[in-house]
């Protein structure tokens, strides 16, 4: 994650290459410890969609790098959002009535914001 973070919209072609075959691995990894837990009647290792997903995003940026010099950075399709500000956010809105649940939640975060703002940080 660091490495695609690092850049902008654009990966050149070398880390396009390592980033796929990074997530080639992952995903021969975690295929081959799924086949074992199966084997041993374990229940580990779930193939869910998002493995397919990684593998997916592993194919496009191998084939973008084979055509052109740059790739599409992957994380511009992240949409990420910091886990404090989540949690947070949540324990707002439950401490706000039902029927007005958005409008008051909006409301007391900008209180919150206001209040930090002015403590200067």
């Amino acid at each position: 994650m660091r490495t695609i973070y690092k850049y902008d919209f654009f990966l050149p072609k070398e880390v396009g290459v390592e980033v796929a075959g990074h997530l080639y691995f992952f995903v021969r990894s975690y295929l081959f410890q799924a086949h074992a837990a199966y084997q041993l009647n374990l229940d580990h290792f779930h193939l869910i969609p998002k493995v397919h997903g990684l593998h997916e995003i592993g194919h496009t940026l191998k084939r973008q790098t084979t055509f052109a010099q740059w790739c599409i950075n992957p994380a511009i399709y992240i949409c990420s959002c910091d886990e404090d500000f989540i949690g947070r956010l949540a324990f707002v809105s439950r401490q706000v009535s039902p029927r007005l649940q958005a409008k008051r939640t909006l409301s007391r975060y900008l209180c919150h914001i206001n209040i930090i703002w002015s403590r200067g940080g």
